[in-house]
Order: structure tokens, then sequence, then C-alpha cells
């Protein structure tokens, strides 16, 4: 933090840390409205995709509905879509969504490949060249010392988030060294993504369906 006239500039804290700095940047990034944070809504067996449905015709959230024992998806408009329809449609979808076995090793080979490649180089070589650009702009007139520096704080910033992060992977060996293990476990599922789905409960199927949609669909959005 600044000091009278001195510069402002981070320095390294002597004390403890009570949490991790990559946790710490994860929490400005949701109050910056940078990440989003997943709401529990509470669902029945029979309709997984509550919260994750949205009305065609208004737009808003589709609840659950139980209605004279006929369990569906249903909106304020009254727009409303049988469970089991909707369910069918989705499983459909997913089986779309698996890695054929063949296909399974040349994905595990260019998924390691570019994974060791990126490691050590994903902190600098993307914020050094918009900060060489800035330098050039601003030598040329182009840019004035303003917005240089505010150029040069962002990236900085940015530097510091990505550094942070690279510090916990380094520290964390098991993880850099033994991604192939945990490859081949996710591939292994990406090949039975459906039957995964189907045989799961409930607070599963959303977690699955949470990773694979952050935004919100309508059931006319699944059938095409």
């Amino acid at each position: 933090m600044r000091h009278k006239n001195e510069a402002e500039h981070t320095v390294q804290g002597l004390h403890e840390a009570i949490i991790s700095e990559t946790l710490f940047y994860k929490v400005q990034d949701i109050l910056n409205g940078k990440e989003r944070i997943e709401n529990k809504v509470h669902s029945p067996d029979m309709l997984p995709l509550c919260g994750f449905l949205k009305c065609s015709k208004c737009s808003r959230t589709l609840c659950g509905s139980t209605s004279k024992g006929l369990k569906g998806y249903s909106s304020a408009c009254s727009c409303c879509y049988k469970a089991e329809e909707v369910n069918t449609v989705f499983t459909d979808q997913l089986a779309g969504y698996e890695v054929k076995d063949k296909l399974t090793t040349l994905s595990s080979t260019v998924i390691t490949d570019i994974y060791y490649k990126q490691f050590g180089n994903q902190t600098d070589n993307h914020l050094n060249e918009r900060l060489s650009k800035a330098r050039e702009l601003l030598l040329c007139g182009e840019l004035d010392g303003s917005d240089y520096k505010e150029i040069k704080a962002e990236t900085e910033s940015k530097r510091e988030v990505l550094e942070s992060q690279l510090a916990e992977l380094i520290g964390n060996k098991k993880a850099i060294e033994r991604i192939e293990p945990l490859l081949d476990r996710s591939m292994d599922k990406l090949t039975r993504l459906n039957a995964l789905y189907s045989q799961s409960g409930t607070s599963e199927k959303r977690e699955l369906i949470g990773s694979m949609y952050p935004q919100k669909f309508t059931f006319e959005e699944l059938q095409h």
C-alpha cells in the first residue's frame, strides 16, 4: 500500500497466511462479478434439471411441478413439460458427448503434450506482449503516460495472480507429475458418460449438469 510519497508496491508478509493467495483472488473475482456462484436448488429425484431449464417464452426459470401426480417442469406463464420427456431428451444429448474408445489414447496424448508444454510458460507470455505493445505506443506518442501506467498496473496485477497459482502448482508436485492417471480416469468416465449419469443420484447428476452447462437453457435448445 502507499505510504506518504512512496510509490505503491506489494511486499511479502512475514506472518502465516490465513488463506491461500489463489483463494483470495478467487473471492475477488466473485466480488467483482467475474465468477459465478452456484445457487443450490432443492430438486426431487425425477426433476434433476430444476434450476437449469428456462422458459422459452418468458425466460423465467422452470420449477418442478407435481400437480395431480404428474411430475414436470413448469413456469409462471403456464409453460409446462413432462419430466420424463425432458429427462429422456437430456440423456440422449449426453450420449453425443461421449468419447469413442478408439479416440481416448489420441486425446490423452494431445492433452498431456499441451499440458507439459504450457506449464511454466503460462504466466508471462501474453502479459509481456501486451506490456511491450503499450511501451511502443507510449514511445510513438499514441498513448499518454496515465494510460500506460494503468495498463502496466493491470498487467502486474494479473501477473501476481498467475504467479500465485503457479507457485501452488509447483508446491504440489503430485498434481503436476501424475496428470496421466487423472487423465485416464477422466477419459474412462467420458466413454460412458450417459451410463454414469443414469446411475447417479440427484445431487451427482446436478453437479454434472452444472459443470457442462454454465448457462441456463430451454427444452427447445436441448431438442436441437
